[in-house]
C-alpha cells in the first residue's frame, strides 16, 4: 500500500514538472514569436533595423498618389509610416504600432510596418 502511495506521489510530481515546463516553454515560445520590444526612442539611431513596437502621436497624412503615410511623433523623434491601403489614423490620435526601424536617407526613419 505504502508502495503505491508512493509511486502515486511520484507520478503528481511528475506531472507538475511537465506542466511547469510547457507553461514555460510556452512563455519563451511567445516572446521569440513576438520578437519586439517597446521602447524608447530618445535614442532612434540604436533601434535602426530592430522590431520594436511604438506608441505614439499622429501628426500628418501624406498622399501622393498609391503612396500613402503618416507622422507619428514618439518620444519627441519623428517616424514616417508607410501604409498600403488608405487608412490612416486620425490626427492627434495616439497609436501603438509593431514594425522595423529604417533610416531612409530622403524622409529620415521610418517604421515599416510588419
Amino acid at each position: 500500500m505504502k508502495k503505491l502511495k508512493n509511486i502515486r506521489k511520484k507520478r503528481l510530481s511528475l506531472t507538475f514538472l511537465v506542466l511547469f515546463l510547457l507553461i514555460l516553454l510556452v512563455l519563451s515560445l511567445s516572446i521569440i514569436i513576438f520578437n519586439s520590444l517597446t521602447v524608447n526612442l530618445k535614442n532612434i539611431e540604436k533601434y535602426e533595423g530592430k522590431r520594436v513596437t511604438i506608441e505614439g502621436k499622429v501628426l500628418n497624412h501624406l498622399k501622393i498618389g498609391s503612396l500613402n503615410a503618416y507622422e507619428l511623433e514618439v518620444d519627441e523623434q519623428k517616424l514616417m509610416v508607410t501604409v498600403k491601403n488608405n487608412n490612416l489614423p486620425a490626427i492627434n490620435s495616439t497609436i501603438k504600432l509593431t514594425g522595423t526601424i529604417y533610416k531612409d536617407p530622403l524622409i529620415g526613419y521610418e517604421l515599416l510596418l510588419g
